[in-house]
Protein backbone atom coordinates (compact mmCIF):
# COMPACT_ATOMS: atom_id res chain seq x y z
CA UNK A 1 0.00 0.00 0.00
CA UNK A 2 2.75 2.41 0.87
CA UNK A 3 4.39 1.54 -2.37
CA UNK A 4 1.56 2.41 -4.40
CA UNK A 5 0.75 5.36 -2.45
CA UNK A 6 4.54 6.52 -3.17
CA UNK A 7 4.07 5.95 -6.87
CA UNK A 8 1.15 8.08 -6.89
CA UNK A 9 2.88 10.90 -5.38
CA UNK A 10 5.86 10.70 -7.91
CA UNK A 11 3.37 10.60 -10.67
CA UNK A 12 1.49 13.70 -9.30
CA UNK A 13 4.91 15.64 -8.73
CA UNK A 14 5.83 14.59 -12.27
CA UNK A 15 3.13 15.77 -13.72
CA UNK A 16 3.25 18.82 -11.85
CA UNK A 17 6.62 19.40 -12.90
CA UNK A 18 5.52 18.89 -16.45
CA UNK A 19 3.06 21.26 -16.36
CA UNK A 20 5.26 24.22 -14.73
CA UNK A 21 7.90 23.27 -17.68
CA UNK A 22 5.22 23.55 -20.50
CA UNK A 23 3.48 26.73 -18.89
CA UNK A 24 7.42 28.29 -18.46
CA UNK A 25 7.57 27.31 -21.92
CA UNK A 26 4.63 29.25 -23.38
CA UNK A 27 5.23 31.89 -21.55
CA UNK A 28 8.71 32.07 -22.86
CA UNK A 29 8.10 31.66 -26.49
CA UNK A 30 5.53 34.62 -25.65
CA UNK A 31 7.54 36.93 -24.53
CA UNK A 32 10.44 36.33 -27.14
CA UNK A 33 7.50 36.40 -30.32
CA UNK A 34 6.44 39.62 -28.77
CA UNK A 35 10.32 40.80 -28.80
CA UNK A 36 10.81 39.45 -32.50
CA UNK A 37 7.27 41.29 -33.07
CA UNK A 38 9.33 44.33 -32.25
CA UNK A 39 12.29 43.73 -34.37
CA UNK A 40 10.35 43.08 -37.33
CA UNK A 41 8.42 46.28 -37.15
CA UNK A 42 11.69 47.87 -37.36
CA UNK A 43 11.66 49.85 -33.73
CA UNK A 44 14.24 50.74 -32.22
CA UNK A 45 15.36 49.94 -28.78
CA UNK A 46 14.79 53.73 -28.04
CA UNK A 47 10.95 53.09 -27.67
CA UNK A 48 10.71 51.51 -24.22
CA UNK A 49 6.74 51.28 -24.59
CA UNK A 50 7.16 48.62 -27.59
CA UNK A 51 8.90 46.44 -25.47
CA UNK A 52 6.81 43.22 -23.36
CA UNK A 53 5.63 43.46 -20.08
CA UNK A 54 7.66 40.26 -19.19
CA UNK A 55 5.27 37.13 -17.74
CA UNK A 56 7.17 35.75 -15.15
CA UNK A 57 9.66 37.28 -12.84
CA UNK A 58 13.04 36.74 -14.79
CA UNK A 59 11.21 38.74 -17.98
CA UNK A 60 10.15 41.29 -15.56
CA UNK A 61 13.33 41.66 -14.49
CA UNK A 62 14.80 41.38 -17.84
CA UNK A 63 12.75 44.12 -19.21
CA UNK A 64 13.64 46.39 -16.13
CA UNK A 65 16.91 46.16 -16.68
CA UNK A 66 17.07 46.50 -20.46
CA UNK A 67 14.97 50.47 -19.66
CA UNK A 68 17.03 50.97 -17.45
CA UNK A 69 20.04 50.95 -19.93
CA UNK A 70 17.98 52.43 -22.38
CA UNK A 71 17.22 55.75 -20.00
CA UNK A 72 21.04 55.68 -19.43
CA UNK A 73 21.81 55.76 -22.53
CA UNK A 74 19.40 58.58 -23.43
CA UNK A 75 21.30 60.28 -20.51
CA UNK A 76 24.32 59.95 -22.13
CA UNK A 77 22.89 61.23 -25.37
CA UNK A 78 21.52 64.38 -24.38
CA UNK A 79 24.56 64.81 -22.73
CA UNK A 80 26.92 64.61 -25.49
CA UNK A 81 24.73 66.64 -27.67
CA UNK A 82 24.80 69.57 -24.92
CA UNK A 83 29.20 68.88 -24.75
CA UNK A 84 29.14 69.11 -28.36
CA UNK A 85 26.72 72.27 -28.75
CA UNK A 86 28.89 73.64 -26.02
CA UNK A 87 32.36 73.38 -28.72
CA UNK A 88 30.28 74.32 -30.97
CA UNK A 89 29.09 77.92 -29.85
CA UNK A 90 32.59 77.93 -28.59
CA UNK A 91 34.62 77.64 -31.72
CA UNK A 92 31.69 80.25 -33.73
CA UNK A 93 32.25 82.87 -30.96
CA UNK A 94 36.08 82.53 -31.15
CA UNK A 95 36.15 82.57 -34.95
CA UNK A 96 33.52 85.53 -34.98
CA UNK A 97 35.99 87.35 -32.08
CA UNK A 98 39.63 86.47 -33.80
CA UNK A 99 38.14 88.60 -36.27
CA UNK A 100 38.61 91.74 -35.07
CA UNK A 101 42.19 91.78 -34.63
CA UNK A 102 42.77 90.79 -38.11
CA UNK A 103 40.63 93.56 -39.39
CA UNK A 104 42.92 95.68 -37.33
CA UNK A 105 46.42 94.66 -38.35
CA UNK A 106 45.39 94.77 -42.04
CA UNK A 107 44.16 98.41 -41.73
CA UNK A 108 47.60 99.09 -39.84
CA UNK A 109 49.19 97.34 -42.36
CA UNK A 110 47.99 99.62 -45.11
CA UNK A 111 48.37 102.43 -43.28
CA UNK A 112 52.33 102.07 -42.67
CA UNK A 113 52.50 99.99 -46.17
CA UNK A 114 55.18 103.10 -46.91
CA UNK A 115 57.86 102.48 -43.91
CA UNK A 116 58.32 98.36 -44.68
CA UNK A 117 59.92 96.84 -47.55
CA UNK A 118 57.09 95.40 -49.80
CA UNK A 119 58.39 91.55 -49.67
CA UNK A 120 57.97 92.17 -45.50
CA UNK A 121 54.88 94.12 -46.67
CA UNK A 122 53.20 90.83 -48.88
CA UNK A 123 54.54 88.37 -46.44
CA UNK A 124 52.30 89.84 -43.43
CA UNK A 125 49.74 90.48 -45.37
CA UNK A 126 49.55 87.10 -46.79
CA UNK A 127 49.90 85.84 -42.89
CA UNK A 128 46.72 87.83 -42.33
CA UNK A 129 44.80 86.43 -44.89
CA UNK A 130 45.81 82.92 -43.39
CA UNK A 131 44.72 83.57 -40.22
CA UNK A 132 41.27 85.27 -41.58
CA UNK A 133 41.16 81.99 -43.92
CA UNK A 134 41.75 79.25 -41.60
CA UNK A 135 39.23 81.20 -39.00
CA UNK A 136 36.74 81.13 -41.68
CA UNK A 137 37.32 77.02 -42.38
CA UNK A 138 36.75 76.78 -38.31
CA UNK A 139 33.60 78.67 -38.49
CA UNK A 140 32.48 76.85 -41.61
CA UNK A 141 32.95 73.74 -39.61
CA UNK A 142 31.56 74.03 -36.21
CA UNK A 143 28.31 75.43 -38.98
CA UNK A 144 28.59 72.14 -40.98
CA UNK A 145 26.26 70.35 -39.05
CA UNK A 146 23.74 73.19 -38.93
CA UNK A 147 23.87 73.63 -42.33
CA UNK A 148 20.22 73.33 -43.41
CA UNK A 149 19.26 76.50 -41.18
CA UNK A 150 21.64 78.88 -42.65
CA UNK A 151 21.43 78.83 -46.52
CA UNK A 152 19.14 79.66 -49.10
CA UNK A 153 19.26 78.63 -52.65
CA UNK A 154 18.99 81.44 -55.38
CA UNK A 155 19.79 81.71 -59.04
CA UNK A 156 23.89 82.95 -58.56
CA UNK A 157 26.38 84.65 -61.03
CA UNK A 158 28.89 81.78 -61.16
CA UNK A 159 31.61 83.35 -62.37
CA UNK A 160 31.12 87.12 -60.40
CA UNK A 161 32.07 84.20 -57.51
CA UNK A 162 35.03 83.46 -58.55
CA UNK A 163 35.89 86.61 -59.89
CA UNK A 164 35.81 87.79 -56.05
CA UNK A 165 37.12 84.89 -54.73
CA UNK A 166 40.72 85.56 -57.08
CA UNK A 167 40.50 89.04 -55.86
CA UNK A 168 40.61 88.05 -52.32
CA UNK A 169 43.33 85.45 -53.23
CA UNK A 170 45.30 88.15 -55.28
CA UNK A 171 48.10 88.62 -52.88
CA UNK A 172 48.95 85.03 -53.26
CA UNK A 173 49.33 85.11 -56.68
CA UNK A 174 51.21 87.92 -56.96
CA UNK A 175 53.79 86.65 -53.86
CA UNK A 176 54.00 83.42 -55.92
CA UNK A 177 54.39 84.67 -59.34
CA UNK A 178 51.29 82.49 -60.85
CA UNK A 179 49.92 83.04 -64.00
CA UNK A 180 46.27 82.96 -63.83
CA UNK A 181 43.91 82.03 -66.56
CA UNK A 182 40.36 82.13 -66.54
CA UNK A 183 37.29 81.42 -68.92
CA UNK A 184 34.24 82.01 -67.12
CA UNK A 185 31.80 84.03 -69.00
CA UNK A 186 28.24 84.84 -67.21
CA UNK A 187 26.47 81.45 -65.96
CA UNK A 188 24.02 81.42 -63.61
CA UNK A 189 23.64 78.50 -61.54
CA UNK A 190 21.14 77.45 -58.92
CA UNK A 191 23.33 77.81 -55.31
CA UNK A 192 23.75 79.53 -51.89
CA UNK A 193 26.12 82.39 -52.83
CA UNK A 194 28.05 82.30 -49.26
CA UNK A 195 28.94 78.38 -48.71
CA UNK A 196 29.42 78.19 -52.92
CA UNK A 197 32.16 81.17 -52.38
CA UNK A 198 33.48 79.22 -49.83
CA UNK A 199 33.74 76.29 -51.60
CA UNK A 200 35.34 77.76 -54.53
CA UNK A 201 37.74 79.74 -52.21
CA UNK A 202 38.82 76.11 -50.43
CA UNK A 203 39.56 74.74 -53.73
CA UNK A 204 41.26 77.76 -55.37
CA UNK A 205 43.17 78.58 -52.03
CA UNK A 206 44.47 74.90 -52.74
CA UNK A 207 45.71 75.23 -56.14
CA UNK A 208 47.83 77.80 -55.31
CA UNK A 209 49.67 76.10 -52.66
CA UNK A 210 50.74 73.25 -54.19
CA UNK A 211 51.58 75.43 -57.71
CA UNK A 212 55.82 76.19 -57.89
CA UNK A 213 56.54 80.02 -57.88
CA UNK A 214 55.70 80.98 -61.65
CA UNK A 215 53.43 78.32 -62.03
CA UNK A 216 49.66 78.39 -63.42
CA UNK A 217 46.08 77.80 -62.46
CA UNK A 218 43.55 77.83 -64.88
CA UNK A 219 40.02 78.61 -63.79
CA UNK A 220 36.91 77.60 -66.72
CA UNK A 221 33.06 77.78 -67.12
CA UNK A 222 31.68 75.30 -69.21
CA UNK A 223 27.69 75.07 -70.38
CA UNK A 224 26.20 71.57 -70.58
CA UNK A 225 22.88 70.26 -71.92
CA UNK A 226 21.73 69.65 -68.36
CA UNK A 227 24.60 70.81 -66.35
CA UNK A 228 27.11 73.63 -65.51
CA UNK A 229 30.75 72.69 -65.28
CA UNK A 230 33.51 74.43 -63.17
CA UNK A 231 36.73 74.01 -63.24
CA UNK A 232 40.19 74.62 -61.18
CA UNK A 233 43.41 73.56 -62.28
CA UNK A 234 46.85 73.79 -61.48
CA UNK A 235 50.31 72.32 -62.74
CA UNK A 236 51.14 71.26 -59.45
CA UNK A 237 53.09 67.92 -58.46
CA UNK A 238 49.49 66.39 -58.78
CA UNK A 239 48.15 63.42 -56.16
CA UNK A 240 49.30 60.36 -56.31
CA UNK A 241 46.63 57.45 -57.45
CA UNK A 242 46.96 55.84 -54.10
CA UNK A 243 46.07 59.23 -52.50
CA UNK A 244 43.43 60.48 -55.21
CA UNK A 245 40.44 58.32 -53.56
CA UNK A 246 41.25 59.78 -50.32
CA UNK A 247 41.79 62.99 -50.77
CA UNK A 248 38.06 64.55 -49.59
CA UNK A 249 38.42 62.43 -46.11
CA UNK A 250 38.62 64.30 -43.12
CA UNK A 251 41.85 65.09 -41.67
CA UNK A 252 43.59 63.15 -44.49
CA UNK A 253 46.82 65.37 -46.13
CA UNK A 254 48.40 62.84 -48.26
CA UNK A 255 52.13 62.51 -49.01
CA UNK A 256 52.60 65.60 -50.32
CA UNK A 257 50.66 67.35 -46.88
CA UNK A 258 52.81 65.23 -45.04
CA UNK A 259 55.93 66.04 -46.66
CA UNK A 260 55.17 69.48 -46.22
CA UNK A 261 53.66 69.88 -42.98
CA UNK A 262 50.99 72.35 -43.69
CA UNK A 263 48.07 70.65 -44.83
CA UNK A 264 45.13 70.01 -41.85
CA UNK A 265 43.36 67.78 -44.55
CA UNK A 266 39.79 69.90 -43.74
CA UNK A 267 39.87 72.45 -46.60
CA UNK A 268 38.97 69.41 -49.04
CA UNK A 269 36.89 68.02 -47.05
CA UNK A 270 34.50 70.89 -46.09
CA UNK A 271 34.87 71.41 -49.73
CA UNK A 272 33.04 68.14 -50.52
CA UNK A 273 30.88 68.09 -47.66
CA UNK A 274 28.94 71.90 -48.96
CA UNK A 275 28.87 70.98 -52.01
CA UNK A 276 27.25 67.44 -51.48
CA UNK A 277 24.46 69.52 -49.21
CA UNK A 278 24.14 72.19 -51.89
CA UNK A 279 23.17 69.52 -54.13
CA UNK A 280 26.23 69.69 -56.61
CA UNK A 281 29.01 67.15 -57.70
CA UNK A 282 32.89 67.92 -56.19
CA UNK A 283 35.65 65.13 -58.26
CA UNK A 284 38.68 65.44 -58.87
CA UNK A 285 41.04 64.48 -61.57
CA UNK A 286 45.34 64.18 -61.25
CA UNK A 287 48.13 63.29 -62.58
CA UNK A 288 51.59 62.95 -60.62
CA UNK A 289 54.29 65.30 -61.93
CA UNK A 290 51.41 67.29 -64.30
CA UNK A 291 48.79 68.48 -61.94
CA UNK A 292 45.09 68.85 -60.51
CA UNK A 293 41.52 69.36 -61.84
CA UNK A 294 39.03 69.49 -59.28
CA UNK A 295 35.35 69.96 -60.95
CA UNK A 296 32.31 71.37 -59.45
CA UNK A 297 28.92 69.96 -61.52
CA UNK A 298 25.86 71.95 -61.03
CA UNK A 299 22.98 70.51 -62.30
CA UNK A 300 20.79 73.22 -63.83
CA UNK A 301 17.95 73.88 -66.89
CA UNK A 302 18.35 75.96 -70.03
CA UNK A 303 16.52 79.31 -68.43
CA UNK A 304 19.52 79.76 -65.61
CA UNK A 305 21.85 80.46 -68.24
CA UNK A 306 22.58 84.45 -68.76
CA UNK A 307 22.08 85.01 -72.84
CA UNK A 308 25.43 85.89 -74.49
Amino acid sequence: MMLTDYRYLCLIYIGLTLLYLVSDYFKMRRFWRAIEAVMSRNETIDNIAALPRGYSTQQKLFVRALKKQVNNYHRFVATSIDKDKDKQNFAMYWAHEIKTPVIASKMLLADHKEVLPEKVRQQLDYQLNEVDRLTMQSLYFARLDSFEADYIITEVNLARIIKDVVKRQATLFISKKIKLTMTVPDVWVRSDSKWLSYVCDQIISNAIKYTPPSGEVTCSIEQRDNHVSLSISDNGPGIASEDQQRVFDKGYTGSLGRSSHKATGMGLYLAKQMALKLGHELSLKSELGKGTSIQIIFETKPQYFMPE
